[in-house]
């Protein structure tokens, strides 16, 4: 008896499984492109079945817990995706050998631009310190996530009149734009005139005035091409 029902509960999972992957692919399919709502309505219904599979691939389970954390903060739905990006932390913070393979990293740094952008700092930057952390780690930080994350950080110095730390991290975010951009792309300007400001308020003026000197003069080139 016990047989026979492990065997019907075995068939009916394949059944599920066969049906709703197909499924999943055109979901993610609509959501990269653009087609929002229709992704969230397939994820808000499915999931919940899902979830109660006994035999249910974990690790897919919350790369759709992500996807739809994605598809709420897509629509302004914040509090939701909040939801959605702490039960995918939350399971890996305590089941740390499959973090590598997940899309936990992503969660930690929605998470922390979630917070960054309501002015949560206090609660952004745990989140923004461990994704880099995290990536840097297992070499999947790109450069441009590294510059923004960073530039978040020294924002949120700023922010707490840390201003020492805020221009330790400043200029490491300068080195790094220095490197990938050089030395005298708007980016790198857009920094000097950001370190500029915060020794202004440091009541460092000669080092200020040379920061956003150097600013002025990256911008010129770009001011003439506008111009023409």
């Amino acid at each position: 008896m016990r047989i026979a029902f492990f065997i019907f509960l075995s068939i009916s999972f394949l059944g599920f499984s066969q049906k709703w992957k197909p499924e999943y692919d055109t979901c993610r399919a609509k959501f990269n492109r653009g087609d929002i709502e229709a992704a969230t309505i397939w994820l808000e219904n499915f999931l919940p079945t899902y979830k109660k599979q006994i035999d249910k691939d974990t690790l897919l389970y919350f790369e759709m817990v992500h996807l739809l954390g994605r598809c709420f903060m897509k629509q302004g739905f914040e509090a939701d995706a909040e939801t959605q990006f702490k039960e995918e932390i939350d399971f890996f913070v305590t089941n740390p050998k499959d973090v590598q393979k997940s899309t936990y990293a992503s969660s930690l740094l929605y998470m922390g631009y979630l917070y960054f952008n309501k002015r949560e700092y206090l609660k952004a930057e745990p989140y923004f310190r461990e994704v880099l952390q995290l990536r840097a780690t297992n070499g999947t930080l790109r450069k441009s996530q590294e510059i923004a994350i960073l530039h978040n950080l020294a924002t949120i110095a700023n922010s707490d009149r840390n201003y020492p730390r805020a221009d330790s991290i400043y200029n490491q975010v300068l080195l790094l734009k220095k490197k990938y951009y050089g030395e005298k792309s708007i980016e790198t300007a857009k920094t000097h005139q950001t370190i500029g400001v915060l020794y202004t308020k440091m009541g460092l003026y000669p080092q200020a005035e040379e920061s956003l000197w150097v600013n002025c003069m990256a911008c010129r080139p770009a001011m003439r091409n506008s111009s023409k």
